[in-house]
Formats: structure tokens, C-alpha cells, sequence
């Protein structure tokens, strides 16, 4: 009898890839923007700009509750990551005090809720973006785009969009910080160019590992993260 295998192996098998992706979490290396400065591990990025593909984006909203101190390391006391609006998300379990049930009705979420004062938000709207290199080759990292600098990136994904009809997954893109009376700096955003096609099935088999390390619930400080590897783009 076979009523109960399964249609195929190779549908076993993408639905077993799934499966393990989701339970292992891979972990990936941030990029760091301190100070305006681009930097993996420690090692800063070359002209403050690199030429990657954007795999794959996520929405991050975290409340801190203390003052934010650059020289202390901290987790947000409250977070939640994941795809689609950042109005849309639910605070992680792991979060060690939860503000609300939700994102789109939490207080902290509400423009004007800034402890510091003006317009802004008690709990930060951040982009998390994986980045490959533009060779398919290399690991890849994780850029945290800050609050300041979300119109731009939703200005490229629209100019993409509109120009080729794909996701940012499917050209090279340009990153690049630069300085800003305003906010200190600002995170740029230029289209080069589409990703060469016999790439891009490589391409988006990532996305399930970038979107499943780019979710992944944050650290305990006391556990030091192993030294980044060093990368090339």
C-alpha cells in the first residue's frame, strides 16, 4: 500500500528543510553602525559602503527601558521581529517585559510616546536586512537600518519594484553611510543593477535561512558570541 508516503521525496524533502531551518535558527554576523561607521566584527567596511543583494527584510520593534548608554551592552526589554508591518507584529515570549499583547495597540507603539520628547516613538521601528555578497559567495550579515533612515530604504524597494518588477532579492544594491546635520548619519540606498539570472536560484534558497536567523530571539548577554568571520564584499 501507499496511500501514506509521501508524494514525492522532493517534497518531503522541502518540507523537512523548512522544518529544520525553523527549529535550528542559524545565527548571522551584524553589521555595525556605531558612530556612523559601517563594520563587521571589527573590522570596518572600506569607504563606508558595500554592494550586496538584499535576500530578504524584517520588520524590528524594540523597547529599551533604560536611556539608551553606548558604552553598556543591553537587549531591549521588549521586542518582536518578523515579515510583513511593523503594526502587524506581537512582542516575543522571550522579551523579558512584554509591554503589551500586541504592537499595533501598545502604548509605546504611538507616535509621541518618546520619553525624550517630539513626534517620535518609545518603541524603536527598525528594517533588518540580510546581505549577500554580490558573488553569491561568503556568509551573510545582518544590517539593522535605524528609524531615521526607513523612508530610504522604502524608497528603493518601491524604485525596484517599479523598474524591474522584483524584490530587492533579485538586484545589486549599493549601501552606503553618510553623514546628516539631522541624525548624525543616514543609511542610502542606490540600485546598480539585476542580479545575473543563473544566480538567482541560488539567491533565494537564503531566504528561509536569512529570514529564520533575522527572527531569532536575542541573545543572553552572558553568552559572548564567537569572533565574526572575516568577509568580503
Amino acid at each position: 500500500m501507499t496511500e501514506n508516503l509521501p508524494v514525492s521525496w522532493e517534497e518531503q524533502m522541502k518540507a523537512d528543510a523548512k522544518a529544520q531551518v525553523s527549529a535550528e535558527r542559524p545565527a548571522l554576523a551584524f553589521m555595525s553602525l556605531k558612530s556612523g561607521v559601517m563594520a563587521i566584527g571589527d573590522e570596518p567596511v572600506p569607504g563606508n559602503e558595500i554592494l550586496a543583494i538584499v535576500v530578504a527584510a524584517v520588520a524590528e520593534n524594540t523597547w529599551y527601558k533604560d536611556r539608551y548608554d553606548p558604552n553598556v551592552r543591553a537587549n531591549p526589554a521588549c521586542y518582536a521581529l518578523g515579515e510583513g508591518k511593523a503594526e502587524d507584529l506581537l512582542p516575543f515570549d522571550e522579551s523579558a517585559e512584554k509591554q503589551h499583547t500586541d504592537c499595533k495597540t501598545c502604548p509605546k507603539f504611538e507616535w509621541g510616546s518618546d520619553p525624550n520628547g517630539g513626534r517620535g516613538k518609545a518603541c524603536k521601528e527598525r528594517r533588518r536586512l540580510a546581505l549577500l555578497a554580490p558573488d553569491g559567495g561568503a556568509e551573510m550579515v545582518i544590517l539593522s537600518i535605524p528609524p531615521t533612515s526607513l523612508k530610504n530604504w522604502g524608497n528603493h524597494v518601491s524604485r525596484v519594484v517599479a523598474t524591474t518588477g522584483m524584490s530587492t532579492a533579485g538586484v545589486l544594491t549599493r549601501i552606503k553611510v553618510v553623514p546628516s546635520a539631522k541624525n548624525q548619519f543616514e543609511v542610502k540606498f542606490e540600485m546598480v543593477d539585476k542580479v545575473p539570472e543563473h544566480m538567482m536560484p541560488a539567491v533565494m534558497s537564503k531566504r528561509a535561512e536569512a529570514i529564520a536567523a533575522m527572527t531569532t530571539p536575542y541573545p543572553e548577554l552572558e553568552e559572548e558570541a564567537a569572533p565574526a568571520k572575516k568577509r568580503k564584499f
